[in-house]
């Protein structure tokens, strides 16, 4: 049709420039006619033929991108894994243990102490660990999004475990605020299964104070 070569001749013609009718007719005969052919075409190659350039196969070259793109997945999921648990280890392991009531940096600003809910007793060592793999499960969310780093937002979705995990984390995240809310001591699943509760430092203070203890 003329009045549609009309149109789209500035795509040919690069010191034309095109019209809001024109850009409409080019996406409307890429989407009805150019990319149905050229994934018809490329199909038919890969199962039935196969096309050559300078003694390069298109199949072989396929195979060997394909083999990048693997490689790089595999490296994403890996630097994504490690750097979550690095820095886990770092702040609900390493910090907890080297101050004497086992404290995270946000129970340090807060200042609030985890205690056992029936004793009222600072937690153990054996919570803090259980806190630890509670806590890296509930953050396996962001290892979707550690590797735009070095990979494309859009390539992320074509790693599935890290997609997988993700929307663990998030299930597991949403599980806990439902029961947070639904609670009436305001406890999340960690505080539940650990029979543990988080309580200010000043209060406990005045707890150990009335029971005789030495603060």
């Amino acid at each position: 049709k003329s009045d549609i070569k009309d149109l789209i001749f500035y795509y040919f013609d690069k010191t034309d420039s095109p019209t809001a009718a024109a850009g409409v007719a080019i996406e409307t005969l890429e989407n009805n006619f150019f990319y149905p052919m050229y994934s018809s075409m490329m199909l038919y190659v890969e199962k039935i033929s196969d096309l050559y350039y300078n003694g390069a196969s298109y199949n072989s070259c396929t195979t060997i991108v394909n083999s990048h793109i693997q490689y790089q997945n595999k490296l994403a999921t890996y630097a994504s894994f490690i750097t979550l648990f690095i820095s886990t280890s770092l702040l609900y392991v390493l910090i907890p243990f080297l101050n004497k009531n086992r404290k995270t940096l946000t129970m340090m600003v807060m200042k609030i102490e985890r205690v056992d809910r029936d004793k009222l007793e600072i937690c153990k060592k054996p919570i803090v660990v259980i806190n630890f793999i509670y806590s890296l499960l509930a953050s396996l969310s962001i290892s979707f999004i550690i590797p735009t780093s070095f990979v494309s937002f859009y390539e992320l979705f074509n790693i599935p475990v890290l997609m997988i995990f993700g929307i663990f984390s998030l299930l597991l995240q949403l599980s806990s605020l439902i029961f947070l809310i639904f609670n009436s001591f305001s406890m999340d699943l960690f505080d539940y299964l650990t029979r543990s509760v988080l309580i200010k430092t000043e209060t406990l203070d005045d707890i150990y104070r009335a029971k005789g203890y030495y603060i």
